[in-house]
């Protein structure tokens, strides 16, 4: 999916849980960037056949099985992801923690709203 697509589908899905800001879109346009990234990666790998592990000659002919780049690409933009879309309230724990923290911000308001009630 094209960076676009990805950014309509985030705000989508912040919507649909209501965490959306726009004071988020920083966070967004980021994680729009590492979800292309992944899936340009993720064809590559698949057009090459799936392979975990390749060859790599050193410099001197040896040979070296390894975990395919493709991979660690893909493992790397998978976490890289999930750290955003916790950030932005897309996973469980995120949506609880985006909640307690507005129902902490709202006790706040509601004691500094007494506050200045009774020193008015």
């Amino acid at each position: 999916m094209k960076r676009g697509a990805w950014k309509k589908k985030i705000i989508d899905s912040m919507n649909a849980v209501g965490t959306y800001q726009d004071a988020y879109m920083g966070a967004i346009d980021t994680l729009a960037d590492i979800l292309s990234r992944r899936d340009t990666a993720l064809k590559q790998w698949t057009d090459e056949g799936c392979q975990l592990m390749v060859v790599k000659t050193l410099d001197r002919g040896n040979q070296n099985l390894v975990k395919n780049p493709l991979l660690a690409i893909l493992q790397e933009c998978e976490r890289d992801a999930l750290t955003y879309w916790s950030q932005l309230g897309l996973t469980p724990s995120g949506l609880r923690k985006a909640f307690s923290e507005e129902k902490e911000k709202a006790k706040a308001s509601a004691l500094a709203s007494a506050l200045k009630e009774l020193t008015d």
